[in-house]
């Protein structure tokens, strides 16, 4: 129980600042959840470009959905009774903004 408590807080401790997991499988599930918001007021619509997530502000609630996502395909992969003979992967991808999330999009479906 002290190693998972003690991994949890290193991991938020030390949150990479560009943030995308893949996983290998049979059949992949694709993830994208906004880790980094940058706020609309700082964005220039007019001027588009791929936003800065360093710079944006982190979201601790997206960062635990994102590490459940990867948590539970784990643990879906490691029963003996769930799924047994498929191995499930993952592709998860900090969507930071809808520029990005169009990329990643592009990049799921072409999988």
């Amino acid at each position: 129980m002290w190693l998972l408590l003690s991994l949890f807080v290193y991991s938020i401790y030390n949150i990479p600042t560009s943030l995308s997991l893949t996983s290998p499988g049979e059949y992949v599930i694709g993830g994208l959840f906004p880790i980094h918001l940058t706020p609309l007021e700082d964005v220039d619509r007019l001027k588009p470009a791929v936003p800065d997530c360093e710079k944006s502000q982190f979201r601790k609630d997206m960062w635990t959905a994102f590490q459940a996502m990867r948590f539970a395909v784990d643990e879906i992969n490691n029963s003996t009774k769930l799924l047994p003979g498929i191995t499930l992967g993952y592709d998860i991808t900090d969507s930071c903004l809808e520029v990005v999330d169009i990329q990643a999009s592009f990049r799921f479906l072409s999988g």
